[in-house]
C-alpha cells in the first residue's frame, strides 16, 4: 500500500475511525506543530493505548496516548483504506 509521504495527507488519506474501533496497525495523528489544528505527527496504534513512532530527540519508541502531551494534541486515529 503507498502512502503518502507527509503526516497531514496521511490523515486525509485514512478512513477515520474512533477509539473504540482502533486496532493494531491503526495510525493515530497529532498536531504537534505550531498550528494546532494541523496534522503533523503520525504513529501507528500497537494496542488499544500505546503507540510507536519516530522521536526527533530519541529515535523510534513507544508511547501511550493518555499521556498529556499526547492526549491535548491528538487529532483523529485513522485506518489505512485496503482495496481487496
Amino acid at each position: 500500500i503507498k502512502l503518502p509521504r507527509n503526516s497531514a495527507k496521511q490523515g486525509e488519506f485514512c478512513k477515520q475511525i474512533s477509539h473504540s474501533e482502533v486496532s493494531p496497525g491503526d495510525l493515530v495523528f497529532f498536531a504537534t506543530g505550531k498550528n494546532k489544528n494541523r496534522i503533523s505527527h503520525v504513529g501507528i496504534m500497537i494496542s488499544s493505548t500505546q503507540f510507536i513512532h519516530a522521536s526527533s530527540s530519541k529515535g523510534v519508541i513507544i508511547s501511550d496516548i493518555s499521556a498529556d502531551y499526547y492526549k491535548s494534541r491528538l487529532i483523529k486515529f485513522g485506518k489505512v483504506p485496503i482495496n481487496d
